[in-house]
């Protein structure tokens, strides 16, 4: 099996920086029996995990079970305890048939019959799947799950499960395939935009995901391209890879020879500015044609 690729941080070489999890046990926590806690974002005492809880990690990754997540009873924790999830969970069943469930939900099978991870316990990853999985789609991925509630960009969130639990997996198209395989991409443009301005970091998921097809179209593979022209998509002038200048270095990306990062940070705020003006320009001399 190989990992998902990137659906966390956007870098498949690097580490993942994993969000804040959530105190599980509040009292606005009543509602939800079980939790998901992820090893990775605090440390647990030898033994603690697989005594209290159930891995979920697939029967072809078991050697990395303490990677993985584990689900957790919440009734099995004092009102002291400091247990952090990284999503709580309603369910009328059992934690046996619920982890089953779960650990089917982590492995998707690609268009090309590869395996793929899905951290579907990565709030990052569940608050895309969102907008790009239809209401039956999430109906069974959720399965035997009433309500999926996490904390995304500082807020806390809810997936509810609508009508009754389907039979059947959930398959994704390929057009959502390629869109789950991007959640990496999607991720590492939001951090970029939150850091940059209130407007880009206002951006969702979707929105950036049109500006990545928009890259992949003119030919960009590297993946700091394509964060850097889904960022520049957001912040710049909407047209703004209709102009000469940046035609030219999509040009030279697309053939190898200058990766676009490189080139467009080159762009000083007057030549953005610029070229903006050239294409309102260029917009108004077409529409008195017209």
């Amino acid at each position: 099996m190989r990992p998902c690729h990137d659906t966390t941080n956007g870098d498949p070489a690097g580490p993942i920086n994993w969000p804040r999890p959530m105190n599980a046990v509040t009292p606005q926590h009543a509602a939800f029996s079980f939790g998901i806690v992820n090893p990775l974002t605090q440390p647990w005492p030898e033994g603690q995990l697989e005594s209290a809880g159930w891995s979920l990690a697939p029967e072809r990754l078991r050697d990395s079970a303490l990677m993985l997540p584990y689900l957790m009873r919440l009734d099995a924790l004092d009102q002291g305890d400091q247990t952090a999830c990284c999503a709580l969970l309603e369910s009328d069943q059992g934690a046996h048939m619920l982890a089953a469930h779960l650990r089917r939900q982590l492995v998707m099978i690609g268009p090309d019959g590869l395996s793929m991870l899905l951290r579907l316990y990565d709030a990052r990853v569940m608050a895309q799947l969102r907008w790009i999985l239809t209401t039956n789609q999430i109906a069974a991925l959720l399965g035997p799950v009433r309500c999926w509630s996490f904390e995304y960009r500082g807020q806390r969130e809810t997936l509810s499960r609508e009508g009754s639990q389907p039979n059947r997996g959930w398959h994704p198209t390929p057009v959502q395939y390629g869109q789950i395989e991007r959640i990496g991409l999607i991720n590492r443009v939001l951090a970029k935009a939150d850091a940059a301005s209130a407007a880009a970091g206002s951006a969702d998921g979707q929105a950036i995901d049109v500006w990545l097809r928009r890259g992949l179209d003119h030919g960009l593979t590297r993946r700091q391209d394509l964060v850097a022209f889904a960022l520049q998509g957001l912040t710049r002038h909407a047209g703004f890879d209709r102009h000469r200048r940046i035609r030219h270095l999509l040009a030279e990306a697309s053939a190898g020879r200058r990766p676009y990062y490189s080139a467009s940070r080159g762009l000083s705020e007057d030549d953005w500015q610029r070229m903006a003006v050239d294409l309102k320009e260029a917009d108004r001399t077409a529409g008195a044609a017209s």
